[in-house]
């Protein structure tokens, strides 16, 4: 039987010259590290145009997206669901049983994931406004417990995609490849932290990232912006690097 759940003790430290983490939390032991790393994160959008494989993260709260499952996309009115005075969406009548795709910004994600829920959405949706994702949440977390659907983010771009589909059907496929911690070091590269300091060994790591993570747009383009910012000057075509 698939584990299903895991009482993992953690250690958090102040500061570490070693761990180079956001939170610096971990499991106490090795194992509970691997039993922590082996959690589903995140995956990708299926149906897109063009099979385009837009990636999305799972928010701290919310359930687990089922297997297989097909949602149908509509989007939120209003955009970013922080319409004042009201619980529900605007259009709550058209998200119910739907996938809402709902706009970053303007209001908490908490606010924009029970208004979904409030509107009977199967799933919620954020279109992050960059090229990045990340599992965001809310603090105190019990105050995300009554959100019973799936939660998830989308990049910018993974938000055009969907700006298409509305009426459409997609699927959620999970993937152990789309982690939190990957797109903490993708970022760091999208907001020039993350390259070395001399131009021939940024070319070689353009080169290289581009390979390391071909199969994956969302990445590629956050890559290439943050060459593009870095070296102040054109992004050379894949394969031409060199």
């Amino acid at each position: 039987m698939a584990l299903m759940a895991a009482m993992v003790p953690i250690h958090c430290a102040a500061q570490s010259e070693t761990v180079q983490t956001m939170d610096l939390c971990r499991g106490s032991t090795e194992a509970d590290r691997a039993i922590a790393n082996s959690i589903i994160e995140g995956g990708w959008v299926k149906g897109l145009p063009g099979d385009a494989k837009h990636e999305y993260l799972q928010a701290t709260f919310g359930t687990k997206i089922p297997t297989a499952k097909k949602y149908e996309i509509v989007h939120a009115s209003p955009p970013n669901a922080c319409n004042e005075g009201s619980e529900l969406l605007d259009n709550a009548e058209q998200v119910a049983g739907k996938a809402v795709v709902i706009e970053r910004g303007g209001c908490q994600f908490l606010e924009k994931a029970m208004k979904a829920w409030s509107s009977n959405a199967s799933m919620v949706i954020i279109v992050n406004s960059e090229t990045s994702i990340n599992r965001y949440g809310c603090e105190p977390r019990w105050k995300g417990l009554k959100v019973d659907i799936p939660a998830l983010m989308v990049t910018d771009k993974g938000g055009e995609a969907l700006k298409l589909m509305k009426g459409k059907i997609v699927e959620f496929p999970a993937s152990p490849k789309v982690r939190k911690d990957t797109w903490l070091k993708i970022d760091s590269y999208r907001d020039t932290t993350g390259w070395a300091k001399k131009k021939s060994e940024q070319k070689m790591q353009l080169k290289q990232l581009r390979t390391e993570h071909a199969e994956w747009p969302d990445r590629i383009a956050a890559i290439n912006m943050g060459y593009g910012f870095k070296t102040n000057g054109p992004v050379p075509p894949h394969g031409e690097e060199l």
